[in-house]
């Protein structure tokens, strides 16, 4: 088998990334917070429609007001819930995989943004016109927005002011009380880094 392999605690008996994806998915949509790791690192994601979830994750990471990072499926999720103009676009899709600052499109009578059914939450970036925006940059990552079509809080698996959680058994124990559940690959990260 090539690649990462991974897995998903607390335990499911599924061998393909899909199906794993595909459960972390639900549990995201059914309000939990989920620990997943990346190339760098593991986030804490949450879904940035649902005010319960991103109260709870603010209340366990003790982050009461700082802004969450969002991560979005694809430049036409971007488009629904912010304006963003063909630099912010070729900044955003890069390989650099930035973080951009962009603003908040008001869903609310805004007659560009009519398909969008629920806004972002506004515990997602307390009282701030704009949000800091970034794409799906690993597979899983993408493999999750097969099963996704709402935007993510997706913040450094840490407490406040700790360094990120990069390897799996420390993220577990560290976060056992911030996470609903972990997933993780077999794949060493050598250089840890914050996004």
């Amino acid at each position: 088998m090539c690649g990462p392999r991974w897995q998903l605690s607390p335990s499911v008996d599924l061998t393909t990334d899909m199906a794993l994806a595909n459960v972390v998915a639900k549990r995201l949509i059914g309000g939990d917070i989920m620990c997943v790791q990346g190339m760098s690192g593991f986030h804490l994601l949450v879904s940035a429609l649902d005010s319960q979830a991103v109260q709870t994750l603010r209340k366990r990471k003790q982050r009461p007001r700082k802004p969450f990072a969002l991560m979005m499926k694809n430049i036409e999720m971007v488009r629904m819930y912010c304006y963003i103009n063909n630099e912010e676009i070729d900044a955003l899709s890069s390989s650099k995989a930035p973080l951009v600052l962009l603003k908040q499109r008001l869903t609310k009578g805004d007659s560009a943004s009519c398909e969008v059914a629920h806004e972002i939450v506004n515990e997602a970036a307390p009282d701030n016109p704009y949000l800091a925006v970034m794409l799906p940059s690993t597979p899983m990552q993408h493999l999750l927005f097969h099963s996704l079509d709402i935007p993510l809080v997706a913040t450094s698996a840490n407490r406040s002011g700790e360094p990120i959680e990069y390897e799996p058994a420390s993220a577990k124990e560290n976060l056992a009380l911030v996470a609903d559940g972990f997933l993780w690959h077999n794949l060493r990260i050598e250089n840890p880094q914050d996004d």
